[in-house]
C-alpha cells in the first residue's frame, strides 16, 4: 500500500469540478461541468489521485511514479517547497 512508500500528503473528500469544452476522440461538447469527490496522495515514490463518479466507487485518475518518464501536456516537480504542475 501507499503507507510503505512514505506518505507526504493525504487529502480525502476533496471537491473537484471538471469543466470541458471542445473535442477529444469520441467526445464533442459545447460545454459541460461535472462535480466529483476525490482523494489525493503524494508519497516519496508517486502521486495517486482518484475521482468518484459513482457513490462509493472511485477510479484512478492519476497514478504516476516520480521516476517514470513524464509525457503529455502536464509536467510535475515535487520539491521541498511543494508540488509544481
Amino acid at each position: 500500500g501507499v503507507d510503505a512508500e512514505g506518505v507526504l500528503f493525504l487529502a480525502e473528500y476533496v471537491a473537484v469540478t471538471r469543466r470541458f469544452r471542445g473535442t477529444v476522440p469520441g467526445l464533442r461538447s459545447g460545454g459541460s461541468i461535472a462535480g466529483y469527490v476525490g482523494s489525493l496522495v503524494i508519497t516519496n515514490e508517486r502521486v495517486l489521485g482518484t475521482l468518484s463518479s459513482v457513490p462509493k466507487l472511485a477510479g484512478r485518475t492519476i497514478d504516476h511514479r516520480f521516476d517514470a518518464a513524464q509525457t503529455g501536456a502536464v509536467k510535475a516537480e515535487l520539491s521541498r517547497t511543494g508540488l509544481t504542475l
